[in-house]
């Protein structure tokens, strides 16, 4: 990896005995790094540290160009698999929460943590940058997984450290000698049920129950609802900011530790578990999965001089998490359940979900367009109220669709993706002419059968034993025909 790293950095020896061959043409790739303010004849002069070429020529001339911004057609591969995966928006404490609830500002000045949470925090200068974000873990993939990792990643040619080291000095966090949560994690790994309930029941409010992944697993988790105020605020901070995960309203056991240290304001190396949280990021092995630390690995960047591109993609963390509703939603405590078992504590989660829907603003139906007309389907065929459909939208929730903006960043790849929309759309639309026209004729020929049948059926009701009246003479004619009884 670091002969990839010497590369893709420029820093080779000088002395070389090869004789120097005629290199090929390569395009000159700008970066439209401008911030606001300055015009944009000066932006479009690229920097020092921009990268030369926009493709490098592997070896083998047969195998595919690789783009410059990686440092093999591994980590290519890896930024195709992960361009589209959602980046997880992290959540600082608010200035009036700090300020409102002592526990947590002064452990947060005590750790040294305020440029940490205030790195968390909208920052319309130095916003979160998608890109690098997608770029930085491509490259920091190290499918070699060897024992101690190197904790370095390239982006855009620059060479970013993230290791505890590095992310501390960033964020001038206090730094010990050892974490004190490494043996207090490994023991609660290995621990049983009863170190588990040790830590429940000074986290949690009475009656939380540890939850289990399915049925037949074993209970390792604890609804962030269930934490008393100061926990839940750590909690939430810890699973946004620390260690992302995709789901936030539930905490692992070791996690629910990470919590309890916070609130005891027990040494935690912030700079080492970002660092390791990073690394596993990266190489994470599953089909998909959240990423996130984007205002983090943004910081990292820009500390480097890392370029800036016009199509990059800001992010900002979502609102931090303020003193009003520390108060409203954290401190009335645990939610009482009218029922016994599964049964009241899932209709008391219905009813809460129900009320959060309109306590938040704006409805979440009053925009919304049905999918059967928004899809222009004539109807239904699914059952909303089933248990797939609510696990499948749950799904969605936790992995939403990608934003066009991640999936083509590029002016032509969206005009390219455009047309072939507008293809598709026409093909369709014909289609569509050709089955109602289709569909009309039908409809005209059963209309005429239709009327033939009634007409028919009004001839045969009226043909009765001879008596005819559909016949051109007239009906006394008939009866003047007849001989008469009575003669």
């Amino acid at each position: 990896m670091s002969s990839m790293l010497t590369r893709l950095t420029g820093k080779g020896k000088k002395n070389d005995n090869t004789p120097p061959q005629e290199p090929p043409k390569k395009k000159r790739l700008i970066w439209l790094g401008y911030k606001k303010g300055q015009s944009s004849s000066s932006s479009q002069v690229p920097p020092e540290s921009s990268p030369q070429a926009a493709v490098l020529r592997p070896a083998n001339s047969s195998q595919p160009l690789i783009d410059n911004r990686f440092l093999s057609d591994v980590h290519q591969q890896r930024y195709f698999k992960i361009r589209t995966f959602t980046i997880n928006q992290e959540k600082g404490f608010g200035e009036d929460l700090l300020k409102g609830v002592a526990e947590l500002g002064d452990s947060l000045k005590a750790r040294k943590w305020v440029k940490f949470n205030k790195l968390m925090m909208k920052d319309e200068e130095n916003p979160g940058n998608q890109l690098w974000v997608r770029e930085f873990l491509a490259n920091a993939y190290d499918p070699a997984k060897p024992e101690y990792p190197a904790y370095v990643s390239v982006v855009r040619g620059v060479r970013v450290n993230f290791s505890a080291e590095a992310i501390n000095t960033l964020l001038g966090c206090r730094i010990r000698a050892a974490c004190e949560f490494l043996p207090e994690k490994a023991r609660i790994d290995v621990g049983n049920l009863a170190v588990r309930e040790e830590l429940k029941n000074i986290i949690c409010w009475p009656g939380a129950r540890w939850l289990p992944h399915s049925a037949t697993s074993f209970p390792t988790r604890l609804s962030l609802t269930t934490f008393n105020p100061v926990h839940r605020a750590w909690g939430e901070f810890w699973l946004k900011n620390v260690r992302v995960v995709g789901n936030s309203s539930e905490i692992q056991a070791d996690n629910v530790g990470a919590v309890r240290f916070l609130a005891e304001g027990r040494f935690i190396g912030l700079g080492l578990w970002l660092s390791k949280d990073l690394y596993e990021m990266a190489n994470n092995s599953n089909q998909t999965f959240t990423l996130g630390h984007c205002n983090l690995i943004s910081a990292l960047c820009r500390a480097r001089n890392v370029t800036v591109a016009a199509h990059d993609g800001d992010l900002h963390p979502i609102r931090p998490l303020s003193l009003s509703y520390f108060t409203k939603k954290f401190e009335r405590g645990p939610m009482v359940y009218r029922g016994d078992g599964n049964a009241g504590r899932d209709e008391a989660a219905r009813e809460e979900e129900e009320i959060n829907r309109f306590e938040d603003g704006v409805h979440p139906d009053q925009h919304g367009v049905p999918i059967s007309h928004y899809s222009g389907l004539p109807n239904m065929y699914y059952d909303t109220s089933s248990l797939m459909y609510s696990e499948a939208m749950s799904y969605r929730s936790t992995f939403p669709p990608p934003t066009f903006g991640t999936l083509y960043p590029v002016d032509t790849e969206w005009e390219a993706h455009q047309a072939r929309e507008m293809a598709s759309f026409q093909a369709r639309q014909s289609y569509n002419s050709s089955l109602r026209t289709s569909e009309l004729a039908e409809m005209e020929r059963r209309r005429r059968v239709e009327q033939e049948e009634v007409a028919a059926m009004e001839r045969e009701m009226l043909d009765v034993d001879g008596l005819n009246l559909n016949l051109n003479h007239s009906f006394t004619d008939y009866f003047s025909a007849q001989p008469d009884d009575e003669s």
